[in-house]
């Protein structure tokens, strides 16, 4: 990933793990996971399922800029899945 681009995890709290998906392909990888993110503006967030799987929160907080909220027990799956999005749209 280019400089100020990439994902970063950060467990929240016992329940749920942060991610963090910025640069210019943010919105593709998300939209391979989760069907909200053209409904999504700066400083907007929703609920929706990632994989069709899980309950998810997203939040975008600046262009191509977005903080995914999900199950911590889910994270290595997210992660996993996230990444290969990112491999992919590269």
């Amino acid at each position: 990933t280019e400089p100020g681009e990439g994902c970063m995890l950060t467990e929240v709290s016992q329940r749920q793990a942060a991610f963090r998906i910025s640069g210019a392909q943010a919105p593709a990888i998300l939209a391979s996971a989760i069907s909200l993110v053209d409904g999504l503006r700066p400083g907007r967030c929703g609920r929706t399922k990632f994989a069709e799987e899980a309950d998810v929160f997203v939040q975008q907080l600046a262009d191509a800029d977005y903080r995914l909220l999900i199950d911590v027990g889910l994270s290595r799956y997210a992660a996993d899945w996230l990444r290969e999005a990112a491999e992919l749209t590269q």
